[in-house]
């Protein structure tokens, strides 16, 4: 984060993206998603600046209920080669599993 400052020109909403595309953006007026790595604005061509040391914490199960739904929306079984149906990050097939398997104390330690 050693060029944040100059990068984000002090702006606190600048975006950022990380390594394998996906871009996070400042909300404005007329911007969209343009698939998943790009963003599109119909007034104006959106600024971009990539920076090698940026980092983007994802936190995919952010409260309990996350992690819950999303075991009771799946209809895979809670096995490492049948979870490979349904997820394609080793996480998440891991989060599936536990929570199809363990007690709500072994969630919440999990």
């Amino acid at each position: 984060f050693g060029n944040y400052k100059e990068a984000t020109r002090g702006n606190p909403n600048y975006f950022l993206t990380y390594g394998n595309g996906k871009a996070a953006a400042r909300v404005q007026d007329h911007l969209r998603p343009n698939g998943a790595h790009r963003w599109h604005n119909y007034m104006k061509t959106p600024n971009e600046i990539k920076l090698e040391e940026a980092a983007v914490l994802h936190y995919t199960y952010t409260k309990f209920s996350d992690l819950t739904s999303r075991r009771d929306r799946c209809g895979c079984k809670p096995t490492k080669d049948d979870v490979k149906r349904c997820f394609m990050l080793d996480f998440d097939r891991a989060a599936f599993i536990i929570a199809s398997t363990a007690t709500e104390e072994e969630m919440l330690q999990w």
